[in-house]
């Protein structure tokens, strides 16, 4: 799935009250399109059952939560030995700017 590809996806799933909701929520979001998370997870754990790796190295964006989100619940769920998920973890760590993004993919992390 690349970058149209999953724009195209978050925004058919978009939810006009649960974005205004999250802009309440979450101070410093940056842009949300308003995917709530049981479907961010559904599209995470697609993606996991796809070529994650490539997913995540070549997603060009991080212009709406949602990508963030999204590139942090892909690296936590994704099966792979413990010292990629330490890298890939380490490299995502500078994307965490609020806590609904730290919550949910430390909550995700196994």
């Amino acid at each position: 799935m690349d970058t149209e590809q999953l724009r195209v996806l978050l925004l058919a799933e978009q939810d006009t009250t649960y974005q205004a909701f999250r802009y309440r929520l979450i101070p410093g979001a940056g842009q949300l399109i308003g995917v709530r998370m049981p479907t961010l997870r559904m599209i995470a754990a697609k993606i996991v059952r796809t070529d994650w790796r490539t997913w995540l190295d070549t997603l060009q964006s991080d212009c709406w939560y949602e990508e963030i989100m999204l590139r942090g619940l892909v690296t936590a769920l994704a099966e792979m030995p413990l010292p990629e998920r330490l890298a890939r973890v380490k490299t995502f760590v500078p994307e965490i700017q609020n806590w609904a993004v730290c919550d949910a993919v430390c909550g995700t992390l196994h």
